[in-house]
């Protein structure tokens, strides 16, 4: 899977350099085409792929599929972090954040959700080890009928934090919202769930988010999670 997924990493940036960060309610990216057609498939059949390491995470109702740091060559696993370095670079370069020099090799996880998700919170992605993370998820649905699993995107429109929403002590900004003030949180847009596209957000306190609760009965929503953590 190694060398599948550093094939990708050219055309990935091509793509996002080629479109515009969109600030609607808070800036974030949706890259169509992230992935070249005709290796598309190997990623929605990720199950059958080598060197991938699979583990049901009881505490959210996933089942994922993470590469595994151990498993490829010397050679696969250092072209592969020489590429996402570039990939990050690329991406942190169009959000501005060009003051970040490190070089950062991502978690990527493959994950399958269904109808028993649960992790349903209006929530923004707050770390106890970083300050800064840049996710990219690559929607894997196999054609249009899943358009409705997008992620969905909020805006705050209460005065209270404090009380509307939950902080660990360990972060800097609250990050999970309290479900007894649902109301103070309004639902802007849902990013489209359709085949082959991206969508790439970086933290910051304003980036609330869900993903969806609509998943139907029997149906599987399959996607990447590529996440870089400074």
């Amino acid at each position: 899977m190694y060398t599948v997924i550093t094939k990708q990493i050219d055309h990935m940036i091509d793509r996002i350099e080629n479109c515009e960060v969109l600030t609607d309610p808070w800036h974030h990216m949706f890259i169509p085409e992230c992935i070249r057609p005709h290796d598309y498939r190997a990623f929605t059949e990720f199950e059958q792929a080598e060197q991938l390491i699979y583990n049901r995470d009881d505490l959210s109702e996933r089942d994922q599929y993470s590469l595994g740091v151990d498993s490829g060559t010397q050679a696969e696993v250092r072209l592969y972090n020489k590429q996402m370095n570039k990939l990050f670079h690329t991406i942190a370069d169009k959000f501005g954040l060009a003051k970040v020099q490190e070089e950062v090799s991502p978690t990527l996880n493959f994950w399958v959700d269904t109808n028993k998700l649960l992790i349903d919170d209006i929530h923004i992605d707050e770390f106890h080890d970083t300050k800064l993370c840049i996710s990219a998820m690559i929607y894997l649905p196999k054609d249009l009928e899943q358009k409705d699993y997008g992620t969905l995107l909020y805006e705050y429109n209460g005065t209270d934090l404090n009380s509307h929403a939950f902080k660990d002590p360990e972060c800097d900004f609250y990050h999970q919202s309290n479900p007894e003030h649902l109301d103070k949180w309004t639902l802007k847009r849902q990013i489209p769930f359709i085949p082959n596209s991206m969508f790439i957000t970086v933290n910051n306190p304003n980036s609330w988010h869900q993903a969806p609760t609509n998943i139907r009965e029997g149906d599987v929503r399959k996607s990447c999670m590529i996440r870089w953590k400074v």
